[in-house]
């Protein structure tokens, strides 16, 4: 459980880094022009560590778009949406965000995981396992039932989220331009929190 306290916990220039292990650690991030560009400046790197085989001309348009820093600041002052950066031993490593109030298309109390991007330097650290308990936990800290999430229907990532307890309730389409055809199918993935 993850929870406010020191010294687990601390805050540094008024920010709250939640300790998720002795290299793990995440920055809540408020909607400040430097956050904002701090954010797509990580958020590009790990999404051109990836990610760019998927799209016709390498992300370009989709990075320009999703990662610019002003579309980022204005997202992040929505209340529906967390956003953390991901530091792993004191470097600025990835991010995470989630809508707090994304209900399940039965109209079941959820949080959507919308995105957990790591950089390449970190990949196979266990890191992203405890993101998603982490998650898990904020889900629960804010009554959701379940914690649901979009992942396309080519990645390994599926039997990641498998293992972890979410099941595919549907399919999606992704339709943007640029992205190659064969990646534009997508699963909606849920876990129902207090089934275990």
């Amino acid at each position: 459980m993850y929870y406010i306290s020191t010294p687990a916990h601390f805050i540094t220039n008024s920010l709250l880094m939640i300790v998720i292990t002795e290299n793990l650690a995440l920055k809540t991030l408020q909607s400040t022009p430097a956050e904002a560009q701090q954010l797509s400046e990580i958020a590009t790197q790990a999404y051109r560590d990836h990610y760019l085989y998927l799209w016709e001309d390498e992300g370009k348009n989709y990075i320009n778009t999703v990662f610019d820093p002003i579309f980022l600041q204005n997202d992040m002052r929505n209340s529906n949406h967390l956003y953390w950066l991901v530091y792993w031993q004191n470097r600025a490593e990835g991010f995470l965000k989630v809508k707090i109030n994304a209900p399940l298309p039965n109209q079941s109390p959820a949080l959507e995981l919308e995105r957990i991007y790591l950089t390449q330097a970190v990949a196979g650290q266990g890191i992203g396992q405890h993101l998603l308990d982490f998650v898990c936990q904020v889900a629960q800290n804010h009554q959701q039932k379940h914690v649901w999430l979009k992942v396309m229907d080519s990645s390994v990532a599926v039997r990641f989220y498998e293992k972890n307890g979410f099941v595919q309730f549907g399919t999606h389409h992704l339709d943007l331009p640029y992205l190659k055809d064969e990646y534009r199918g997508m699963y909606l993935m849920a876990k129902d929190l207090y089934s275990e």
